[in-house]
């Protein structure tokens, strides 16, 4: 039985993060190991600090489609960008 708090077994690093005036933080990552990433999705990012996420964008290349997403976010961070670069999101089901 899985609890309020199980991951799906998807895990994203931190690449970059950004703040795009009037829609929120965008987080971009690269996706580690399997599950999935769903609009109303809450991400735990640190361990410690969950957001919800609000939109999702994949990235293609020359080459087709990668693993690289940007993870739209509701609310700001509650630390300096730079304190999360290379730091794991986790995917927590609603």
């Amino acid at each position: 039985m899985e609890g309020p708090h199980e991951s799906n077994g998807l895990r994203m690093r931190i690449s970059d993060i950004f703040k795009i005036t009037g829609r929120g933080i965008v987080i971009t990552t690269q996706l580690e190991g399997t599950g999935n990433i769903s609009i109303g999705n809450t991400i735990e990012v640190n361990g410690d600090e969950e957001y919800v996420v609000i939109g999702i964008d994949r990235f293609n290349n020359a080459l087709g489609p990668s693993k690289n997403i940007g993870i739209l976010i509701r609310g700001d961070l509650r630390r300096h960008r730079s304190e999360y670069y290379g730091n794991t999101i986790r995917v927590i089901k609603p």
